[in-house]
């Protein structure tokens, strides 16, 4: 059940923003419109996703084949806040 947790953890933090307003989406809205405006919340997105990623990994502590699906979450979410970092730099 507690993978379960896992899930809900992460519906429960995407589910307060609408698509136009997730922190993926407001991220990428300041690489597009160089609207400086927008980058604090860039900050405050990764410390979520950061937050998330602490949450599921405690959460699925108990279950091996979860820790290495958490593990891959993980580099795939670390290298995305890479590239948007990145992006930003570029911008």
């Amino acid at each position: 059940m507690r993978g379960g947790c896992a899930i809900l953890s992460m519906y429960n933090v995407s589910s307060t923003t609408s698509p136009q307003h997730s922190p993926g989406r407001q991220a990428s809205q300041y690489v597009d419109s160089g609207d400086s405006a927008l980058l604090p919340r860039q900050a405050e997105v990764v410390v979520e996703v950061r937050n998330v990623l602490a949450t599921i990994r405690r959460v699925t502590a108990d279950n091996v084949s979860q820790q290495a699906n958490w593990e891959k979450l993980s580099q795939v979410s670390e290298r995305r806040l890479g590239l948007m970092e990145q992006a930003i730099e570029l911008k």
